[in-house]
């Protein structure tokens, strides 16, 4: 699979949360760096995988105090997508590593995170905008 590009596609304007998705990027880049499907070391690629999932998790929870302190509207739909990925990255955990099932969850880990920053997390940030704009115009 090819390396991620952080770049203005993948950028929100919210510092907290765009640091988190280069972070996540640069940790999903060097598990491709290093991740070599002809030669699987199972133990190796789960405990990679399960720090990736983990700091996603982890970046999901502050997305979601973020939806929380500003009454995000399509909360309960963001939040259907993170524990679908949750879900998701469970099932890949119980599985054999096979080099199918591996590309099967990094399409997960980087296609599905993509899509989802482009479309949900997109709203997140024109919602947070909005209310900095709001705060900014009644000074």
């Amino acid at each position: 699979m090819n390396k991620i590009n952080f770049d203005k596609e993948l950028t929100l304007g919210i510092p907290l949360i765009d640091k988190q998705h280069e972070e996540y990027v640069k940790r999903m880049n060097h598990f491709l760096d290093s991740y070599h499907h002809d030669s699987i070391n199972e133990e190796a690629l789960r405990e990679e995988i399960s720090f990736i999932v983990s700091y996603a998790i982890e970046h999901f929870d502050a997305e979601e105090a973020l939806m929380k302190h500003t009454n995000f509207p399509l909360s309960k739909q963001h939040i259907a997508q993170h524990d679908f990925f949750k879900q998701s990255a469970d099932s890949f955990a119980e599985l054999k590593y096979t080099e199918e099932n591996v590309r099967k969850l990094l399409r997960l880990l980087i296609d599905w995170f993509i899509a989802h920053i482009k479309t949900q997390d997109s709203k997140l940030a024109k919602h947070v905008k909005k209310i900095q704009d709001a705060k900014t115009s009644e000074i």
